[in-house]
């Protein structure tokens, strides 16, 4: 629910990201292929839209927000047999709906904590 919020903290946290929202919902099939298969990192709550990073490149980040309770595993395995790199959070507080609050400072310290998986790809294609 606050997710422009978490947005300014990915662009704040992470140097040389371009951040952009996306609703699959209102993207084209083809161009949600394209979108996945460009990004190098992928994040967004579970739901049928992360079943698109079957098209994303080996060495992806993957992160999947879920709702406190709900225990499911198909994004991962889908992620680990393309060779993704998963995380999964699990953080902040759930409303009604599977809606989700995360407190931007609680997001920024998982983002320092993950730091070196997330980033694990770009210094290793930086070397190259």
């Amino acid at each position: 629910t606050n997710e422009d919020e978490l947005i300014s903290v990915l662009e704040r946290s992470i140097n040389n990201v371009i951040v952009k929202k996306i609703r699959l919902e209102t993207v084209d099939m083809k161009s949600q292929i394209e979108i996945f298969q460009k990004s190098d990192i992928i994040i967004g709550m579970h739901g049928a839209g992360m079943a698109n990073v079957i098209w994303a490149r080996s060495g992806t980040t993957v992160i999947e927000m879920f709702p406190q309770r709900k225990k499911r595993y198909s994004f991962r395995r889908i992620s680990a047999l393309v060779g993704l790199r998963y995380i999964e959070y699990r953080g902040g507080s759930d409303g009604r709906d599977e809606d989700k609050a995360i407190m931007t400072s609680e997001f920024e310290c998982f983002l320092k904590d993950q730091e070196n998986c997330i980033w694990e790809r770009k210094r290793f294609n930086e070397r190259k």
